[in-house]
């Protein structure tokens, strides 16, 4: 069964919503993956990073909950497509400013900017509180 919400609201419910993890994992995880292997050259720690990151992903979720998707949702729209090409679709800088029709550089301001905004937003929420 495919998700039909966003990545940005499956971020948003992940400390909320059991299943925003697994929507996430199932978009992303082979995606990224494939780019660890070609970093690390090695499978079976590529298939161990690419579980930690959903893992972490999972902690900050019940960690800042609704904080990290007020703050995406906060973002200008061009930081947050930035953000949205660069690191959920893991496109290259280059490719980032083609669909942005921007350039390299500007490209790369929009996403060090947005990753600064989010930041300083979720490190100024409040935790969420575990049930």
């Amino acid at each position: 069964m495919t998700d039909d919400r966003t990545d940005e609201e499956l971020v948003a419910r992940l400390g909320q919503d059991p299943e925003a993890l697994g929507a996430l994992f199932d978009r992303h995880a082979g995606g990224r993956r494939a780019w660890l292997l070609r970093v690390t050259g090695d499978a079976a720690l590529a298939e161990d990073l690419t579980a930690e990151t959903f893992v972490v992903a999972w902690g900050a979720g019940r960690r800042f909950g609704r904080g990290a998707g007020a703050a995406l949702a906060e973002l200008p729209h061009d930081l947050r497509a930035a953000l949205h090409l660069r690191v959920l679709q893991d496109l290259p800088y280059d490719q980032v400013a083609v669909e942005l029709s921007c350039s390299v550089a500007t490209a790369r301001q929009r996403v060090s900017r947005a990753l600064r905004h989010l930041t300083t937003s979720l490190e100024e929420a409040p935790p969420c509180p575990t049930s």
